[in-house]
């Protein structure tokens, strides 16, 4: 009797067990369900692709499935969809054993992916590679062709013309600031006209002069080179550095293009003057506007009301010796949607076709931001030689697509 209840007591104790153990898988399997109906299936799809074999990527691809017919919505789908298990696995580098359609179907992918892949990476990189090797050549051959001028010679680069008129040496006095001892004061006369047809812009910023090799202290005056010529307009400037005394190989850098390394050298003769003066340009812009003209576009309206010669009752505030300052009155309409913002910044002079320099002297200088329907009246102010035959001024409208609209001094 003990025997046979030992052997119910150990039949009980194993059916427990056993129960117990298939219970166990249940709740594993629910666990597996429950991950795949979330989004980490994204994770683990992302784990196959790091070299699972051909097993996990099918348990991959039944993931992927069940998650698929699970999730609501369908916009959680899309992801699944686009990376399948075989794409994964054809990404990563492996094949499946078991299965010789599995094998077909990595390979169709390899070949559908990769090849244009490589073909498109392997055209490219012949274009890099010959566009650098290209672009090498160029440089060295400007960098080894760099354009010298001396006192004198001219120079065309990148739509503008150069003209080195005259080099020598500036009294300390005559510029704002304190020269160090054992210094001196050197300038480059330069003209600059615009050949192009798009407008041009120079600044000083773009020159730099080197004494025995060391970049010099530039000094900026009233009549440095800077300005925005639109096309046939020309611009003549002094550009001042202070140099060391004892130095004795002084050039002046123009960087005409950054990326293609081209530059324009000038080189410092000591007091030198070619006595070159560019030619004057006095026949008038045809459609240039005159006093009681109106110029519209589907954003302004621009009146052009008055122009006189301005004298001014500040000291500090006067022409230089042969000049004289002479002004313009206009109204400007805002008949655009939006707001505009208006300067006397935005206009450039002229005096028989060279650059002149704004004056700032007059109290109703032109200066606004006008709402839609906004109008404001104000003036313009340039300083011109008194023998000036023609004298024009250009708003810019448009910098980028060089566009201006020219106003006519005089009656």
């Amino acid at each position: 009797m003990r025997k046979i209840a030992k052997c119910f007591l150990f039949y009980f104790v194993l059916m427990t067990l056993t129960a117990a153990v298939a219970g166990c898988g249940t709740n594993t399997s629910s666990d597996t369900v429950s991950k795949d109906s979330t989004l980490f299936v994204t994770q683990e799809v992302g784990e196959q692709g790091e070299g699972q074999d051909s097993g996990g990527s099918e348990k991959g691809s039944e993931k992927a499935e069940n998650t698929g017919s699970d999730t609501p919505g369908g916009s959680a789908v899309r992801p699944t969809d686009s990376v399948t298990a075989d794409e994964v696995s054809t990404d990563s580098g492996t094949t499946s054993e078991d299965s010789s359609g599995t094998e077909e179907t990595g390979s169709e992918a390899a070949d559908n992916t990769d090849s244009p892949s490589v073909t498109e990476a392997s055209s490219e990189t012949a274009d890099l590679q010959d566009g650098t090797a290209d672009q090498g050549t160029d440089n060295s051959a400007d960098e080894s062709e760099a354009v010298t001028v001396h006192v004198g010679d001219s120079t065309t680069m990148e739509g503008l013309k150069f003209a080195y008129s005259a080099s020598g040496e500036v009294a300390a006095e005559e510029v704002t600031g304190t020269v160090a001892n054992g210094y001196k004061l050197v300038f480059f006369k330069v003209v600059c006209k615009n050949i192009s047809k798009a407008d041009e812009f120079i600044s000083s910023s773009d020159f730099t002069c080197y004494a025995d090799g060391i970049a010099a202290e530039q000094y900026f005056t009233d009549d440095d080179l800077s300005a925005s010529l639109s096309s046939g307009r020309y611009a003549t400037g002094t550009l001042i550095y202070s140099v060391q005394e004892a130095a004795k190989d002084i050039e002046l850098t123009y960087q005409c293009d950054w990326a293609a390394g081209e530059k324009l050298t000038f080189v410092y003769e000591g007091t030198s003057d070619s006595g070159y003066v560019p030619a004057a340009v006095t026949k008038a812009t045809e459609g240039a506007l005159s006093v009681g003209q109106v110029y519209g576009t589907g954003d302004l309206k621009i009146s052009y009301l008055n122009c006189d010669e301005f004298v001014s009752e500040n000291p500090n505030i006067q022409p230089a010796e042969g000049n004289k300052f002479v002004y313009c009155e206009f109204e400007f309409e805002n008949t655009s949607l939006g707001d505009k913002y208006i300067s006397s910044l935005d206009f450039e002079g002229y005096a028989d076709g060279a650059d002149c320099q704004a004056c700032y002297g007059m109290v109703n200088d032109l200066s606004a931001i006008l709402i839609s329907g906004g109008s404001t009246v104000g003036t313009i102010c340039f300083e011109v030689p008194k023998d000036a035959v023609t004298i024009e001024f250009e708003y810019i409208l448009d910098s980028w697509n060089s566009e201006r609209v020219v106003f006519s001094y005089g009656s």
